[in-house]
């Protein structure tokens, strides 16, 4: 039996893993898996206001900028759980191609900690937020890979 092609389709939020038996499938993707961050985006990282510093040359306040990593993070940790299932997938050979599909950054990251094995078996990567998009509009985003 051949395996199937991965599909990844991801965002900060949320992910689905589809699988299909090849990229340019008619509409036959199957969703393995459904994933949510959504909670994690919502919770506030702080609720204090910026602080705020004085000017070295004299006694001006000014407004310190709140630090955005700190937004970042519950993406970055979504993204390193999904990695982590990519990279079990492809140590078990559960698939045979890998496409990911997701927002410049998140994909950035993704590529980023795909273990040897799963980056082997990437065969393409689109840079979109196609989360909201059905199973039976994919194949049409999906026509230029594979």
């Amino acid at each position: 039996m051949t395996k199937p092609t991965w599909v990844l389709v991801a965002d900060g939020g949320r992910a689905r893993l589809l699988s299909t038996p090849r990229v340019r499938a008619d509409g036959n993707f199957v969703q393995v898996a459904a994933y949510d961050n959504s909670d994690a985006l919502e919770t506030p990282q702080s609720t204090d206001r910026p602080g705020r510093s004085f000017e070295s040359a004299d006694a001006t306040r000014h407004a310190v900028a709140e630090y955005s990593e700190l937004k970042k993070q519950p993406k970055l940790e979504f993204a390193d759980q999904l990695v982590d299932i990519l990279n079990k997938g492809a140590a078990n050979d559960d698939f045979a191609r890998l496409v990911l599909v997701a927002p410049p950054q998140m994909i950035g990251r993704l590529r980023e900690k795909l273990s040897g094995t799963a980056a082997e078996r990437l065969v393409g990567s689109l840079d979109k937020d196609l989360t909201h998009v059905g199973l039976d509009e994919l194949p049409k985003h999906l026509s230029d890979i594979g």
